[in-house]
């Protein structure tokens, strides 16, 4: 009680002082940090002038204060998505949580659409324990986030959320309504203890708020050719590798199936993964999944693999010993389920030192990649996921797309030709739908020459 008659004696003394005409609202965010909330008088060096470019404050101003103070929203749970509404102009919501030194945090801010325009035009501060602002932004949009900033105190941490001072410079006139509306509010740790992922392995988690960040980390050594692979039905907004000094090494784009392939790691250690949830957009499940090259299994030419992608996120690998000079083709099928192909795929041919020589979609039953040259000796890869842009091919959302069974092979485009002379008829057999059977003859300037191919194949 004492502190508030404090801050009401301030207040009242300001209020002798008043010069000319007031501005509309009060600098609430200063006058915030200057009082350091409603339990702790003035700080020094805090004038008058602060507040008010006048140095005016009037009874409109205390009773702003008195509502912030006392309606203030309070506590936040971490991920938790949280709804609020600026409902009178000049009011400002505070929202606090423990921030620990050492870790980071994202902010997210969402506002609906109203009139064919965002309903509050916003700021967005978040504020250290002794009142510091840590970080700003402003926003004439729908969504805006204050994007892993670094926590560097420890003790009770503040998301502020307060009109736009250039309200009235968005783009939407001068329409008072700006100043005031209704938002969606989640603060999510973006360095959460890893999630254990080995090579092989997919694991499934889920966004609780569309600012979430979910870590996964795993053990890699220098030469290992790497690619983490996340698929939805969730949308995110990127997934990002770390290296052990913590450095960037791959980021991938925003999607439901997206990934960061085939990375060479250069150092021994503990690598992590990030997946960040896409800000505005529904949250929910999501697979993860680690691969590293050398962990393909052999395919033999010619031989068809029947095989199945079995979870979300999961991705499948073959291996080939390639020789340059040669061609190779990679065809796959699915069968029909339910009047549609039972995966949707993409294929990827891998070459012995990680770039990727060919690869290609697809939505239908069956795709392959044709007559591709080999230009590397060594151990190529053949890599089976989902399509990435699975949800547009045709059959809406449905995630049992992101699973199904299929039929793979890789043969040699040229293998070695069977001899064949002149009158002769050579039975000969495809193993593989994808095969290619080499015949060859000699023959001599000026002969004409047919050559008859019969089923029942």
């Amino acid at each position: 009680m004492r502190t508030h008659f404090r801050s009401a004696l301030c207040i009242m003394g300001w209020l002798v002082m008043g010069a000319q005409s007031a501005p509309a609202a009060i600098n609430t965010g200063m006058f915030v940090g200057c009082m350091g909330g409603p339990a702790a008088g003035v700080a020094a060096g805090c004038s008058i002038f602060d507040f008010h470019s006048d140095g005016h404050v009037d009874l409109r101003d205390a009773a702003l204060l008195q509502r912030n103070f006392l309606l203030a929203p309070g506590a936040i749970n971490s991920c938790e998505e949280t709804t609020g509404t600026v409902s009178v102009v000049g009011e400002m919501d505070e929202y606090t949580f423990t921030g620990a030194s050492g870790t980071t945090v994202t902010v997210d801010f969402v506002t609906p659409t109203v009139n064919n325009r965002p309903d509050l035009m916003v700021r967005l501060e978040l504020v250290r324990p002794n009142g510091t602002v840590a970080a700003t932004i402003p926003s004439c949009a729908n969504t805006i986030r204050l994007d892993n900033i670094a926590i560097d105190a420890n003790g009770l941490w503040k998301a502020r959320v307060k009109t736009y001072e250039s309200w009235a410079s968005c783009g939407y006139g001068a329409d008072t309504l700006l100043q005031t509306g209704q938002y969606t509010l989640a603060v999510c740790p973006s360095n959460k203890p890893p999630i254990p992922l080995v090579y092989g392995q997919t694991r499934k988690n889920v966004f609780t708020a569309d600012c979430a960040i979910v870590n996964f980390s795993f053990t890699g050594s220098a030469g290992d050719v790497v690619s983490a692979h996340y698929n939805g039905p969730t949308s995110a907004r990127r997934i990002r590798m770390f290296n052990p000094a913590g450095a960037e090494i791959g980021v991938s784009g925003s999607g439901t199936a997206v990934g960061v392939f085939d990375e060479v790691l250069l150092d021994n250690g503990t690598y992590r993964v990030s997946a960040e949830a896409l800000d505005g957009s529904p949250v929910g499940t999501f697979g993860m999944n680690l691969s590293e090259l050398d962990d393909a299994l052999p395919i033999a030419f010619n031989t068809p693999v029947n095989a199945a992608i079995s979870q979300v996120a999961e991705v499948d690998l073959y291996s080939f010993a390639g020789v340059t000079g040669s061609f190779v083709t990679v065809d796959h099928s699915t069968p029909t389920v339910n009047n549609r192909p039972d995966h949707m795929v993409r294929l990827d041919l891998i070459r012995p030192d990680g770039t990727t020589a060919s690869t290609i979609p697809s939505c239908s039953n069956t795709i392959r990649l044709d007559n591709i040259a080999v230009n590397q000796t060594g151990t190529w890869t053949v890599r089976v996921r989902t399509y990435e842009s699975w949800a547009s091919c045709g059959y809406g959302l449905d995630t049992a797309l992101l699973t199904g069974a299929y039929t793979l092979s890789v043969c040699n485009s040229n293998g070695t030709p069977i001899p064949i002379v002149y009158g002769q008829t050579i039975a000969s057999a495809f193993v593989a739908d994808c095969q290619m059977v080499n015949f060859a003859f000699t023959g001599s300037a000026g002969d004409v020459v047919s050559a008859h191919y019969n089923g029942p194949t």
